[in-house]
């Protein structure tokens, strides 16, 4: 995740500053940004479905090239290591993603990374239209079904790979007017410190009764708590309740202070993230993000999502 400072940093830059970065900041750059647009249109009440589905080239060659960049050679390890190429294809947005990769890692003009992409799929017998034969991460049973396939001489040979961001990045400097204004953008109004207070308290106040439906496996509480979800009441119960269980827990906590790993406030947008945990304070690999976004009017639209920590 990145923080307000990185988040006021990118976001005031234009094209010829953006164009100044080194090829990773820039690509991370322009992740930020295009993550900040997403929330600023789901609080013009677009769906985050909706969000995904109308990316427009080249912006949905990034998304893809990124998507694939974090999933399978920068994700952390999660309880099986070097999940990899098997996490890609079962993510719970792969659908937005997998299905334009190999096109999109040709448009980079990153050739080695697409012929394994494609040596893997024709080998493998895998249709990228239909991906149901790997459970998503969201479903109870995700880390056991990793462990029935065995990616990892592919996912070896794109970690040992090398060219994959300068690739990305050239092809942003090449596009770069469909990513930044020419001129730099207005700085946002800072809050007072009693505002910023405030907000503060409305958003932990917020998580605290989440948690507290969580807690009491409420899922459908849970959902109706919040303006815009990621997730519905099912998957919230298969992903949080199911993780709890293959740890060999029996329920989530309540809320708990120390478990909050990031709470600002940036302008009209409040953000608060919490990793989840259960049975006094045993560990998750899942963080809860919460944000509450206030509009001209004073109205206030709540956005929660639960990924993987």
């Amino acid at each position: 995740m990145y923080t307000e400072k990185e988040e006021n940093y990118y976001c005031s830059m234009n094209q010829k500053k953006l164009l100044k970065l080194k090829d990773k900041e820039l690509v991370t750059a322009i992740h930020i940004r295009k993550e900040i647009e997403a929330v600023k249109q789901l609080n013009a009440n677009i769906r985050y479905d909706d969000i995904r589905n109308q990316r427009a080239e080249p912006e949905m060659t990034v998304d893809s090239v990124y998507y694939f960049y974090s999933s399978v050679i920068e994700h952390p390890k999660l309880d099986l290591d070097e999940l990899g190429m098997y996490y890609f294809l079962a993510g719970y947005t792969r659908e937005y993603y997998v299905p334009y990769l190999s096109e999109s890692l040709g448009k980079i003009g990153a050739d080695e990374y697409k012929k394994v992409f494609d040596d893997f799929i024709r080998e493998n017998d895998i249709d990228v239209n239909d991906l149901s034969q790997f459970p998503k991460e969201v479903d109870s049973d995700f880390y056991k079904k990793a462990e029935l396939y065995d990616f990892s001489t592919t996912n070896s040979k794109f970690r040992s790979m090398t060219g994959l961001i300068e690739c990305l990045a050239r092809y942003i400097r090449e596009n770069i007017s469909c990513f930044a204004e020419e001129t730099t953008p207005p700085k946002p109004k800072k809050p007072s410190i009693i505002e910023t207070q405030k907000k503060k308290a409305l958003a932990r106040n917020m998580l605290k009764q989440l948690l507290l439906a969580l807690h009491e496996k409420r899922f459908e509480d849970v959902v109706a708590m919040v303006t815009e979800s990621t997730l519905n009441a099912a998957d919230i119960e298969e992903f949080i309740q199911g993780t709890v269980e293959i740890n060999g827990f029996n329920r989530l906590d309540k809320y708990i202070a120390k478990n909050v790993c990031m709470l600002y406030v940036d302008g009209n947008r409040t953000s608060i993230e919490y990793y989840l945990s259960a049975d006094g304070n045993q560990d998750l690999p899942l963080c809860l993000i919460l944000d509450l976004i206030e509009d001209e009017n004073g109205k206030v639209t709540s956005v929660l999502d639960i990924s993987p920590n």
